[in-house]
């Protein structure tokens, strides 16, 4: 059986459908005879993109990223947010408050962004995001993205 979860966007709710992991055959059976109960590699997928997880709740706090709806206000100026940990890093940055602290040297950041930004440039000098065309790496996907322009041009 299908399981689904109700998830509403711009006033229309939609049942978004889940599936189980890509490349699990291990069972032989045709699935869509009789219902299965639900299985820990069950994965929620996404409508918008090719997002993929096996939580729920992941899935449901992706999905704020499609939508344009901005709850959260700012208490100390207009900005709008959301989701609650976004506008707690904002508050954070008007109280000085600086909760993330660097374990390779004494500077604190207000964001684990930031923080790990920081920990590649400066310590690990990781460059995670990689070029597929040429091989050049980043420690942003930002910048990945703007010198993938240089390959299409776009």
């Amino acid at each position: 059986m299908n399981s689904s979860f109700l998830f509403a966007v711009d006033s229309v709710s939609r049942r978004l459908p889940t599936v189980k992991s890509v490349g699990n055959k291990s069972s032989g059976r045709d699935s869509t005879k009789t219902p299965i109960k639900v299985r820990r590699d069950e994965k929620h997928l996404c409508p918008y993109c090719n997002y993929c997880t096996g939580k729920k709740y992941l899935l449901q706090r992706h999905l704020k990223s499609h939508s344009t709806e901005r709850p959260h206000k700012c208490a100390y100026c207009s900005n709008t947010f959301k989701t609650t940990a976004q506008l707690q890093n904002h508050v954070n940055t008007h109280l000085g408050i600086k909760p993330f602290q660097c374990k390779f040297c004494e500077y604190k950041f207000t964001t684990s962004g930031e923080l790990i930004r920081h920990v590649r440039y400066k310590h690990t000098l990781e460059k995670p995001h990689k070029c597929e065309e040429c091989g050049y790496a980043t420690v942003e996907l930002s910048k990945l993205r703007r010198h993938i322009r240089t390959h299409t041009g776009v």
